[in-house]
């Protein structure tokens, strides 16, 4: 990650780092954001939710940079954060969110995958379409 960049994972109201998944287990996981910052200044959040507890699996939801920094290059920042942070947390699996935006599966498609980052896709079609309705899902083995 680029040193310009930082990110913090915490409890928004306590503002307790998180460091493990068994923290968190044990509270709501909405109360938990992944921050990121560029040159000190917050950018974006994200958050993870289970896919899959017992195998632990993650998966992304409520990603989203500020307005003022979008469309520079800093969404794959964002995006490479979340995948140190949910490696970090001891995850073995990320897998994006169930409804993407049209920004957000461009980055799972193709970008992170210019950066390295093997992305997997399963399930559906990746574009919706009129007999599946959804679209594909992505994911990266940690």
């Amino acid at each position: 990650m680029d040193p310009e960049y930082s990110w913090i994972y915490a409890n928004t109201e306590t503002h307790a780092p998180i460091i493990s998944l068994k923290s968190l287990k044990r509270v709501d996981m909405w109360d938990f954001r992944l921050g990121l910052y560029y040159r000190g200044k917050a950018i974006g959040t994200g958050r993870f939710d289970f896919y899959n507890k017992t195998k632990k699996w993650l998966h992304t939801e409520s990603v989203r940079l500020n307005k003022g920094f979008r469309r520079k290059g800093h969404g794959i920042h964002l995006y490479i954060a979340l995948i140190e942070c949910a490696r970090s947390l001891g995850a073995k699996r990320l897998y994006s969110s169930s409804n993407l935006n049209r920004y957000s599966s461009r980055m799972w498609e193709t970008k992170l995958e210019r950066y390295g980052i093997a992305v997997n896709h399963f399930g559906g079609c990746r574009r919706p379409c009129r007999h599946c309705r959804k679209r594909a899902r992505h994911y990266i083995e940690l």
